[in-house]
This record gives C-alpha cells, sequence and structure tokens, in this order.
C-alpha cells in the first residue's frame, strides 16, 4: 500500500507539467491568430492611406553657363551663279562656222585677252565687260562698248591715246598689236591686203614732187611712195572688231563650266560656257531658321549619292522669298572650301549650319524649366535650398541641344525646377 502511494505521488509533477506546457502552447497560439486576425481586418483610414499616392517630390537641374547650339538641317542644289554662253557666229565670207581649233576644256581657267577657240580659221576672244558684244566696232565708233574695248586692251598692255569711247587710229593700232600677239590678223587688215594683191597703189599713195628748193614742182612729176607703206596704212585704217570674235565676260579671270563642240564640229548654238565663280550651294531655310545664320559661319555639305562631305562657308543670306505655295523662304549661299564639279549643278546636298547663340559664356537651363504665361512672359522656378520655389522672369534665346539660353537674375550654379516626381 505504501508502495502504491509512493507512486502517485511522483506522477503528479509530471502531469502539471504537461498540463504547464499545454497551457503555454494554447497561449502563444492564441496570441498568434489575434495578431493575424488584427493584419487581415484594416480600419478604412488604413486603406485610404494605403491608397494614396507617394508624395510628390521635386525634380531640378543646375543653371550652367554655356554655348547653346544647334544645326539647322536643310536641302541645298548645286548651282552655278553667273553664267556667260559663248556663241559665236560664222565669220564673214565663211559658208558654216565649224569649230577648226579649241584652246580650252571644262574646267580651265581662263583670262582677259586669251582666245577661247576658233571657227572657220577665226578666232574667238574672251575680255573683261559688263556691256555685252552688240555690234562691230570700226573707225570713228564712239559710245560705252568702245570704252570697254579700250580698256580692256589698256589692262592687256595695249594702251591708246584715243579719245576715251572713240574708237580712232590708235585704238585700232592696239587691237592690232592685241591680235598679232595672239597670231592673228584682225579683220579688215585682210580684206585691204587681199584687194590690194598686185593692183597698182592708189593716188592716195602718191605724193607731189618737190624741186631743189623744196618747193613743190610740176604735178605731172609726181613720185610713187613705197607700195608696202602704203598698204600698211590702209589696213591699219581698215581695222575692225567683228561681234563673232570677242566675248565680254563682267568678271576675269573665270572658268569653263561647260564644252559643247570639239574640233570639227559645225556651231549651232553655245559652243560653251563661262562661269565667273566656282559652283556653288544654295540652301533654302525658313525665316526663323535664317535668322540665326550669318556670313561667315560654317557649314558641312553632304552628297547624298556618294556619301562625301565637304566643308563650306555662308557667303550670303538673302532676302525672303515667297515660293510657289505661298511659303516664305530665304536662301542662303554656301562656298565649298573644296571646288566643286561643274558637273554637279542641280545636285542636291545635305546642308548643316552649325547656329549658336554667340556667347561662349551665356547662362543656359534644361529647355523643360522653362514657362511662359499667358502673356507670353517667360520664367523659370528657382528651387532654394529649403526646398521653397522662387519664380523668375527670364528672357530667352537660342534653343539647342535640349538647352535654352536665358537672361535674368540668375547665377550659375542655382538650381531650377524642371518638373515634379514621387517617391516610391
Amino acid at each position: 500500500m505504501a508502495d502504491a502511494l509512493e507512486g502517485l505521488d511522483e506522477q503528479a509533477p509530471r502531469s502539471r507539467r504537461r498540463a504547464l506546457v499545454l497551457l503555454v502552447s494554447l497561449t502563444v497560439l492564441s496570441t498568434a491568430v489575434s495578431l493575424g486576425a488584427m493584419r487581415l481586418v484594416r480600419s478604412p483610414a488604413q486603406e485610404a492611406a494605403d491608397a494614396a499616392p507617394p508624395p510628390r517630390s521635386v525634380l531640378s537641374a543646375e543653371v550652367v553657363r554655356q554655348e547653346v547650339s544647334d544645326e539647322i538641317v536643310a536641302r541645298g542644289t548645286v548651282k552655278v551663279p553667273r553664267r556667260t554662253a559663248v556663241a559665236p557666229e560664222a565669220p564673214a565670207g565663211a559658208a558654216r562656222a565649224v569649230v577648226t581649233e579649241l584652246e580650252v576644256g571644262s574646267g580651265d581657267r581662263v583670262r582677259s585677252g586669251q582666245m577661247l577657240l576658233e571657227v572657220s580659221g577665226r578666232p574667238v576672244f574672251v575680255l573683261e565687260g559688263k556691256v555685252p558684244m552688240f555690234r562691230e566696232i570700226r573707225r570713228g565708233d564712239q559710245g560705252r562698248d568702245v570704252r570697254q574695248l579700250q580698256q580692256a586692251l589698256a589692262a592687256l598692255g595695249h594702251r591708246n591715246t584715243d579719245a576715251v569711247g572713240v574708237f580712232g587710229p590708235s585704238t585700232q593700232a592696239a587691237v592690232t598689236r592685241w591680235y598679232a600677239a595672239a597670231g592673228h590678223t584682225p579683220v579688215g587688215s585682210l580684206e585691204v591686203a587681199a584687194a590690194a594683191g598686185d593692183a597698182p597703189v592708189a593716188d592716195a599713195g602718191r605724193t607731189p614732187a618737190r624741186d631743189g628748193d623744196g618747193e613743190e614742182g610740176d604735178a605731172s612729176a609726181e613720185v610713187v611712195r613705197d607700195p608696202a607703206v602704203v598698204l600698211r596704212e590702209q589696213m591699219a585704217a581698215a581695222v575692225t572688231v567683228p561681234m563673232a570674235e570677242v566675248v565680254f565676260v563682267p568678271r576675269l579671270p573665270s572658268r569653263v563650266s561647260a564644252v559643247r563642240v570639239k574640233v570639227g564640229s559645225t556651231l549651232s548654238g553655245s559652243a560653251l560656257t563661262l562661269s565667273d565663280t566656282a559652283p556653288v550651294v544654295v540652301a533654302q531655310l525658313n525665316p526663323a531658321d535664317a535668322a540665326l545664320v550669318e556670313v561667315g559661319q560654317r557649314a558641312d555639305l553632304t552628297d547624298p549619292g556618294t556619301g562625301k562631305n565637304v566643308a563650306g562657308t555662308v557667303v550670303r543670306v538673302g532676302a525672303a522669298v515667297r515660293d510657289a505655295s505661298g511659303g516664305l523662304s530665304v536662301p542662303v549661299r554656301i562656298e565649298p572650301d573644296d571646288r566643286l564639279a561643274f558637273g554637279l549643278a542641280g545636285t542636291e546636298f545635305q546642308v548643316s549650319v552649325v547656329k549658336s547663340a554667340g556667347a561662349a559664356a551665356a547662362l543656359a537651363v534644361p529647355l523643360s524649366a522653362l514657362t511662359t504665361s499667358a502673356n507670353g512672359e517667360t520664367s523659370v522656378s528657382v528651387l532654394s535650398q529649403d526646398g521653397s520655389q522662387r519664380r523668375v522672369k527670364v528672357r530667352a534665346g537660342v534653343v539647342g541641344g535640349g538647352f535654352v539660353e536665358v537672361a535674368g537674375d540668375l547665377a550659375a550654379g542655382q538650381r531650377v525646377v524642371v518638373g515634379e516626381g514621387r517617391v516610391s
């Protein structure tokens, strides 16, 4: 009996320990369930707070000093600014105008007084002058064309003492020397020489005989002058400058931009074309872009067909003209650094002109920082260190590369608002 009671006493502490462990486990489980339930059950305020967007943040950028620049890209066309067609007629007495000699080729540089070609044995010269050849110039003629001829001959070293604008004996002598230097004889002289042949010298070539005292003697005692002397005088007096043999070009030296004949060709129209400047590229820009382009600016020219790039310089910004569609455009002429071939005339090039603010130390901000009010005023929002913003009026300048040049109460290093973001 005593042994049985002693066994019960040993089992009692074990039962209590089990009960205590079970109680603790149930308590922990209950707490976990309660916490889980609390997480699942949310108040309306909590749900509204969770659904609200994250707080806004201000995006800003620094005010910097830099040159604001951008490229104007347009299409340009290769053009030859001023051209003069050389279309000589058949010389007097020739049945046809046949090219008997060709002295120049395409791209050649020509100077005043140079012979360009020979037609039916007669030369065709080029001289500098603005008045086109419109008549045959002969002894006694007067006018602007005669003065122009005298000036061109004097520039070649063949000076004369005739009155300005009068084709007299001295000018005729200058023409003769000019032709002789090129290996030719002027028109008029040839006709006189051919007509003279073996015929007797005209009476005008005779002088009265004089007696021993130097007094004129009997007219029947005339002596004959040297026929060669008389012939030269008659030839000099007959010198003319035909329309078919001289071409006046406004400016020389010039270049041959096109040759349409060869030796043996029968002329019908223009034989060749002279251009007083090398080919240029002319781009048509809208007035807003053209206002940012100045003479002297650099440009890049690209031939889309070959991909070849040529640098150039803007040499002229023209006045706005209205095109066929009614829009306005401004012609901008660009002179390539390397001479373009005359054969490229009419070819389209891609033109890139750099437009800049003209001040390397200009203040600039991102374009997104600029705002414009209903009345047209532009401004930026300057962000202070404490997060406050201050509106500052500015004057906008050149736009390029995502930046805009600004002038106003700003300083480099300040920050301006460019937008808003949200904290994630």
